[in-house]
Order: C-alpha cells, then structure tokens, then sequence
C-alpha cells in the first residue's frame, strides 16, 4: 500500500472541500462529489431491491454509482467513518471487491477523519483524545492514535520533513494572524466570535470575562458591607476618600 499516495489524496480533498475545522462534515464531502445520500431506511422505501442488495453486502454502508446509502442505526463515528471509507473508493479509483482495496479505503478513511499532523498539533496524549477532538469511535480512535505513533518516531528517527502532502495541509490549517496551526473553529453561543481550537466550551475568552465580570460585581452587591456601595455615585465617594487617604488633603 503507497501510504504517501493515500495521504496526498486525503490532503487534496480537504483542501478542494475547503475543509478547515475537525471533525469534519462528512455529507458535505459526499455531496462535493456529487453523491445522493441516502440511509438504509430510506433506500428500502424507494427501491426494496436495492435495500437488499446493500444490506447483503455490508451493514455500514453501501456505494452504488451515485448513490451512497448507510445504516442509521449505527453509532455517530461509525457512520462518519463508513462514509468516508466509501468516499476512499471513489477518490482511489477502486473498481471490483478486493481485499486491498478495503485497507486502503479504511486507511483513507482513518486519515482524513485524523490526519496525523492535526493530531500532532491537537495534543493528543492518547486514543481518548483522538476520540473526543475528532469524534471517531473508540476502535477506529486506537488504530489512528496507534498510527499517529509510529509516523511521528518514523520523522524523528530518520529526521525527517513532512511529506508535500503534510506540508500542504500544515499550510492549509497554520492561521498566520494567530501563529498557529488551528485544527478548530467554532462560534461562540453568545457573540459569534470564533472559538480556536476548544471544543469544550461554548463562549470565547471575551464572554467568559464578561460574565465573571457581571459574577464579581454580583457577589459585591449582595454582600452585606459591600452592596451598599454598588451605586455609582457611593463609588465615587469611595475614590475620592481613597485619594484623600492616599495624598492628604491637597488632593
């Protein structure tokens, strides 16, 4: 299998999709491609003939010309990764059923739902991480965090650059504002500013300081000392008398 070739193939198509925050929107690189996707649910009620011909073939996910059909009742990250190994068919150029045509799908699959250089500059210490930034299952988590491993003690060991596939998306992804390379944005619930590189909360850094803010101010006003002071004109006082103390009566 020609790890390289697969891993350029992964980095053109994030970059063609305009792919730039993990996990990715898996039915939108389908229908980039121009698929129609369907679930299997669906597909048995317009046409039960080629219900059965999918389920018969896999219980995931099934491709037949432009149609790309799944089974919905599987886990979130199974999906994800069901479809993208469909898509690997496709961008491979896969025709007929052979063994080594399904590992490289799952290894495109495994790739561009992770790319190890988004891994790498995510942070990820194990397979869990990988399960909770790029939301794969847990299974298909440990082979790409195992996978990740053995990329980054290749580049170490041989001393190694990227390859131009790796540096392609390294460029993608490296905001040059923030001097970084961000594998996430998302909009914050309050204002709609975006969020870099957090999955796990749902206000940027300016709302957050606002609300401790309103929290502090808070707490000071129903204190029993403190709140009778809340008023602007007794905090001007209180300015005023902290002036005078500090620089006597010249003040």
């Amino acid at each position: 299998m020609d790890y390289q070739f697969i891993q350029k193939q992964v980095s053109d198509v994030i970059i063609e999709c305009g792919i730039k925050s993990f996990p990715i929107d898996t039915f939108y690189l389908l229908r980039h491609y121009g698929y129609k996707i369907y679930t299997y649910d669906e597909i048995r009620y317009q046409n039960e003939q080629l219900y059965e011909v999918a389920i018969k073939y896999s219980a995931d996910a099934f491709r037949y010309r432009g149609i790309v059909c799944y089974n919905s009742n599987q886990a979130s990250g199974r999906i994800a990764f069901s479809l993208m190994h469909e898509l690997g068919h496709h961008i491979l150029g896969h025709n007929g059923e052979q063994q080594q045509n399904e590992v490289e799908a799952n290894f495109f699959a495994s790739n561009i739902l992770a790319p190890r250089i988004a891994i790498y500059y995510a942070g990820c210490k194990n397979a869990n991480d990988v399960h909770r930034l790029f939301k794969m299952t847990y299974e298909a988590s440990e082979y790409a965090f195992e996978d990740f491993r053995r990329w980054r003690r290749f580049l170490v060991t041989h001393r190694l650059r990227f390859t131009p596939g790796e540096l392609a998306l390294y460029h993608h992804f490296y905001n040059k504002e923030l001097d970084k390379f961000v594998w996430s944005i998302r909009e914050c619930g309050k204002c709609g500013r975006p969020i870099y590189n957090d999955l796990f909360t749902h206000e940027c850094c300016r709302c957050r300081q606002k609300k401790m803010t309103r929290r502090s101010k808070s707490f000071l006003c129903d204190d029993p000392v403190f709140g009778l002071f809340c008023d602007e004109q007794s905090q001007q006082n209180i300015r005023i008398a902290e002036y005078k103390w500090l620089y006597g009566d010249d003040y």
